[in-house]
């Protein structure tokens, strides 16, 4: 293994550590949401198209977690769950309005963290960092 391979790895699991914690935190202090949760809400506001099976997908969700994760948000009025009319063993995710207004919430809490460090490492830098990680998570998705 090259040693700069070594080095790329430490700093995304030590980058994944600090971002859960924040994320954690400050998602925790403002809603209802849990980490899953988050995600799931935050890739259907983008991806609203999206069934159960493609959310798992996406986020790299083993199913059978989703389907506890999805059951879990639907008990908490975060989401609710419809047969999808064109493919019956598909279950349609749609974000309840509480459920959007608690990731609106998240959003607000957790934004201004994350500006604080895309301000010190400025437009040019985030953008590059951006177009990077871009890539690599579509590397990644390729190998798995």
């Amino acid at each position: 293994m090259q040693k700069w391979s070594q080095s790329v790895i430490h700093k995304i699991f030590k980058l994944q550590i600090l971002l859960d914690k924040i994320g954690t935190k400050m998602v925790s202090e403002s809603t209802i949401l849990k980490n899953n949760d988050f995600a799931i809400l935050m890739t259907l506001a983008e991806y609203p198209e999206f069934n159960q099976q493609q959310i798992a997908t996406f986020l790299n969700i083993p199913k059978s977690k989703m389907s506890l994760d999805i059951e879990s948000m639907v008990n908490k009025k975060l989401v609710q769950r419809s047969s999808d009319p064109s493919n019956r063993r598909q279950n349609k995710i749609i974000p309840s309005e509480f459920g959007m207004k608690q990731l609106e919430m998240a959003y607000l809490k957790l934004f201004p963290e994350i500006e604080k460090v895309t301000k010190i490492l400025g437009d040019d830098k985030m953008s590059k960092l951006s177009n990077i990680l871009d890539e690599f998570i579509l590397t990644i998705d390729k190998i798995l």
